[in-house]
C-alpha cells in the first residue's frame, strides 16, 4: 500500500488518504490500545479491514482538525501496576429475602454491618449484616413507592433520616413518574413527599441528600423540574425560600436553573454540592456549587450564583456516577472527550479542581457498572464478573477479583454486597 505524509518534520499522525485529501469533514478517531494513540479515518476506512495509511505532523492535523467532527471508538489503553489486596468472602441467609426480592440496600453511617433495604412487597427494613437480625421500619404502599421503579435510597449522617425514591420510566402514553418520601428511621413515620412534578422529571434520578450543618440534619430536595431547595426534615420548613420569580439584581431571564438536576452528592466537609444534570437540546452537565453561601446568604445559588462551577458535558448522556475525593476533587466517570457514537463516553474517569473546574487527569478502564471510592477506586470489568481497583494518583489498575456485580459497599466493613440469590447475600471484604 501507497504511503503518504505531509513534507514537514515528524509526520506521525496516523490518518486515511481521504483525511489526509481533507475531502471529509466528519470522520473516526480510533483509539488503537497504545497509551493516547490513535487514528484518524473517514467512515469507510473506519469500516475497512485495512486502508492505506498517512501521516501528518501536528501542525497539519490540527489545521485540519479545526474544522473535523470526530466520533470516538477504539480501545484505550489501560495502565496496569499491580498491587496485592487480599480478600475473603462470607455469606448471610436473610429469611426476609426467601419470598421477597432486593431492590436496594444502603449502609447506615455509623453501623459498620447495619444497613436498610427494600424488598418488592413494599418493606423497610433495617438489618444487620453480621448476625442476619432484622427488624421491619414500614410498608409503603404502591402508590407512594412503585416497586417497579428503580429504587434509591438515601440516609441521614446521624441515621435517623430516609430518603427514598422510585423511577419508573415509561413510554409516554404509560404514565411515567419520579417520587419518594422521606421516613423517619425511629418511628418509620412519613415526614415528606418527594414531588417536583412530571415534566421530564423521569429522566434522571431524584435530586436528594442530607447533610450536617451546625450539628442539625438538613435536607436538599428538588421541588419542581427547575428548582431545588434545602429543608429542615423534622418540620418541613423550607430554609432557602425565595420571595420573588426573580433574582435580585437580574433581569427577568435570569430566573430559576436551566438544568434539571439528577443525583446530588455533598462533599466530605459539607462546604459544595455537586449534581450531574441535563438541559435542552439535551446535553448531559455535571456541576458544583457552595451548599454553605446557598444556606446562609444567597437563595439564588444553585441558579445563578457566582460560585456554579462546570466540569463536563456530554451530548445525549447524563448518567455518570461521581463521587467526591475531598474537599478540592471530584470523580466523574466518562471523560467528556471519549465520546462515542453510542451515546456513551468509552470507559474511563476524570479528576477535577473542584473549585476551578479544571480536569486534573483523565485514566481509561474505569465502567460505569460500579463505581466506589474508599482510598481506592473501586469498579467492575466490563462483563461486571470482576471488581476492579484503581490507584486515583496514577490511574492505574491494581488487581482484579472474581465477582458478582455488587449492590452497594458497606465502608465501615469494607465490604461489597453481592444478592446471589435464594436469601443469600455474600459479603467480599478487602484488605491491603
Amino acid at each position: 500500500m501507497t504511503t503518504q505524509h505531509c513534507s514537514h518534520a515528524n509526520p506521525h499522525i496516523c490518518v486515511c488518504p481521504h483525511v489526509f485529501d481533507k475531502s471529509v469533514q466528519n470522520g473516526v478517531k480510533r483509539f488503537i490500545g497504545v497509551g493516547e494513540q490513535a487514528e484518524y479515518l473517514c467512515s469507510e476506512c473506519a469500516k475497512a479491514e485495512s486502508f492505506n495509511r498517512c501521516y501528518w505532523c501536528d501542525d497539519c492535523f490540527a489545521a485540519a482538525d479545526a474544522d473535523c467532527y470526530w466520533s470516538i471508538a477504539g480501545m484505550l489503553e489501560i495502565k496496569r501496576e499491580p498491587k496485592e489486596f487480599h480478600f475473603t468472602r462470607r455469606e448471610i441467609h436473610l429469611d426476609l429475602l426467601s419470598k421477597r426480592r432486593l431492590l436496594a440496600l444502603e449502609p447506615l453511617k455509623s453501623h459498620p454491618t447495619d444497613a436498610m433495604l427494600f424488598t418488592d412487597d413494599g418493606g423497610l427494613w433495617r438489618v444487620n449484616l453480621q448476625n442476619g437480625e432484622s427488624v421491619q421500619v414500614a410498608t409503603l404502599p404502591v402508590e407512594q413507592i412503585h416497586p417497579a421503579g428503580a429504587i434509591t435510597l438515601k440516609i441521614s449522617p446521624d441515621n435517623q433520616f430516609l430518603a427514598i425514591t422510585s423511577l419508573l420510566y415509561r413510554h409516554a402514553d404509560e404514565g411515567s413518574s419520579n417520587k419518594g418520601l422521606v421516613l423517619n428511621l425511629s418511628s418509620g413515620e412519613v415526614l415528606m413527599q418527594l414531588d417536583a412534578g412530571d415534566y421530564h422529571m423521569e429522566e434522571a434520578d431524584f435530586p436528594v441528600a442530607f447533610f450536617e450543618h451546625d450539628g442539625k440534619t438538613l435536607l436538599v430536595r428538588a421541588t419542581d423540574w427547575n428548582q431545588l431547595d434545602i429543608f429542615d426534615p423534622r418540620t418541613g420548613e423550607c430554609l432557602t425560600q425565595r420571595h420573588s420569580d426573580t433574582p435580585p439584581e437580574h433581569d427577568e431571564d435570569a430566573t430559576f436553573m436551566s438544568e434539571w438536576s439528577g443525583a446530588l452528592a455533598i462533599s466530605p466537609n459539607g462546604q459544595r454540592i455537586a449534581t450531574i444534570g441535563w438541559v435542552w437540546h439535551p446535553v448531559g452537565v455535571a456541576y458544583s456549587w457552595d451548599l454553605q453561601h446557598w444556606l446562609n446568604h444567597n437563595a439564588w445559588e444553585p441558579d445563578i450564583g457566582e460560585s456554579k462551577v462546570m466540569y463536563a458535558s456530554w451530548d445525549y448522556f447524563w448518567s455518570s456516577p461521581f463521587f467526591w475525593i475531598d474537599e478540592d476533587r471530584i470523580c466523574i466517570w466518562g471523560c467528556q472527550d471519549l465520546h462515542t457514537d453510542y451515546d456513551v463516553p468509552l470507559a474511563s474517569a476524570a479528576i477535577f479542581d473542584a473549585k476551578s473546574g479544571d480536569q486534573i487527569k483523565w485514566f481509561a478502564g474505569p465502567t460505569m457498572n460500579a463505581f466506589y471510592y474508599d482510598q481506592y477506586l473501586f469498579s467492575t470489568t466490563e462483563k461486571g464478573d470482576a471488581i476492579t481497583i484503581w490507584d486515583l494518583e496514577s490511574g492505574a489498575l491494581l488487581y482484579e477479583y472474581p465477582c458478582d456485580l455488587p449492590v452497594n459497599y458497606l465502608p465501615g466493613s469494607r465490604e461489597f454486597v453481592c444478592n446471589e440469590g435464594d436469601g443469600v447475600l455474600g459479603l467480599y471484604g478487602w484488605s491491603l
